[in-house]
């Protein structure tokens, strides 16, 4: 477990306060250590601190020892095991103070058989293992005050003895040794140093989590920003994509007009070229017509002049001085009078006609082109719509016939839009 998820469980729990608070002195005379903890926290990092040390000794560690590397494995887990509990406070007493500290005013870490792995002791006492396991006992019995006189005989037991007089001291009573007061300073100096570590990790512990506090407030603030910018984002984009919609509905409409224009344009476009083009070719008949009646008339007059000038009377009187050649003669002068009235009211039908037909084609052709006018405008029904096309493309009433029927006019609203849009 690391040390942030441990600062996490201790702020999360229901008993933070306490395990904030509480405090735990640690004093191990032993291996000459005094100093006190605050908080959970602290009691954690200097457990596992134990723990770690004595996992990484690879010397052999003497059977007396490694109580001690057992009491701190079962320490920290129950820590691990305390944090995960909702109420820690409750289970204090039965997880941490029972079982490894000593009640008291405050709790107490002062366990007589338990050595530190940094204490200058525990390395004396595993270099004096590696001479022996009697040579251990004896030193350890020493440190004890528990010298078991039975084996004094024994020469490693008392080696062992000796290395542990010559480590204390050599000269116990003086207070002013040397060696004691190097030893008393550098515990002195252990101790400061590592109630400075703690409180320089705490710090720093405490320095993270502020910035974490403030890196989580400052991406709370960001989201928040996030998601007002994404909200904007997605109204402005709807309402772009509702424009768009909307103008896509009506470039399509205006795109369905004018390919129904241009699919009239196109339907309607050659019969209006056949309109011009009769129009054009009437004009040129009816020219030729008009030609040919100028040229009957210019004959009958012809003739009749002939008759009345080159004849003299007497040549009439002799073709009429009996009944046959009278009766002759007569119907010779009204079979040619007559040809040339008929041909004179032929050629003036004609004319006339082709004429007609060319007005009447010209009409069609300018009535398409505002049929479509009126079409892009809108300003047409179907009905009337029926009614241009009808007229557009019923038969034309030639003259030449007396019972040619006669288109089919437009109303008279349509006739005011048609008089209303040529102007």
């Amino acid at each position: 477990m690391t040390n942030k998820q441990v600062n996490n469980l201790i702020e999360k729990n229901e008993s933070s306060d306490f395990l904030k608070r509480i405090e735990v002195n640690i004093n191990l005379q032993k291996v000459n250590i005094s100093t006190k903890l605050i908080g959970l926290f602290e009691l954690f990092i200097y457990v596992r601190k134990q723990r770690n040390g004595w996992n990484k000794i690879e010397t052999e560690i003497p059977t007396n020892l490694t109580v001690s590397i057992d009491y701190f494995n079962k320490f920290l887990d129950n820590i691990e095991t305390l944090l995960g509990k909702e109420n820690a406070e409750s289970s204090w007493y039965n997880l941490i103070e029972n079982p490894f500290l000593t009640s008291g005013r405050y709790s107490q870490f002062s366990m007589s058989n338990i050595f530190t792995y940094d204490s200058p002791i525990t390395s004396f006492l595993i270099n004096v293992n590696i001479l022996g396991s009697e040579c251990f006992n004896g030193a350890y019995d020493y440190i004890y005050d528990n010298i078991n006189n039975n084996k004094i005989k024994n020469k490693l037991y008392y080696k062992g003895i000796q290395k542990a007089y010559e480590f204390e001291d050599q000269d116990p009573d003086k207070k002013t040794s040397r060696v004691r007061n190097e030893r008393s300073n550098l515990s002195r100096l252990r101790n400061d140093f590592r109630q400075l570590f703690i409180n320089a990790e705490k710090s720093f512990f405490e320095k993270i989590e502020n910035q974490e506090n403030q890196f989580e407030n400052q991406k709370k603030e960001i989201l928040k920003w996030f998601e007002k910018s994404q909200i904007k984002e997605d109204e402005r984009f709807n309402k772009s994509i509702d424009n768009f919609k909307n103008q896509q509905l009506k470039n399509l409409d205006k795109i369905g007009e004018l390919e129904s224009l241009y699919s009239n344009k196109l339907m309607l476009s050659k019969p209006a070229e056949y309109w011009d083009e009769r129009a054009q070719k009437l004009k040129k008949e009816a020219s030729l017509w008009i030609k040919s009646l100028s040229l009957s008339i210019i004959l009958a007059l012809t003739i009749l002049l002939i008759i009345i000038f080159k004849i003299s009377d007497n040549t009439i009187i002799e073709l009429f001085s009996n009944v046959g050649s009278g009766i002759k003669w007569s119907i010779v002068f009204i079979s040619i009078i007559s040809l040339l009235a008929f041909g004179i009211k032929i050629f003036s039908k004609l004319t006339f006609s082709s004429y007609h037909l060319a007005r009447d084609a010209e009409e069609r052709k300018q009535l398409v082109y505002v049929y479509l006018s009126l079409l892009n405008e809108n300003a047409i029904s179907e009905n009337e719509r029926i009614i241009i096309l009808q007229s557009l493309f019923s038969r034309s009433e030639t003259g030449l016939l007396k019972d040619d029927s006669s288109p089919t006019m437009p109303s008279t609203s349509l006739l005011e839009k048609v008089i209303s849009k040529s102007n």
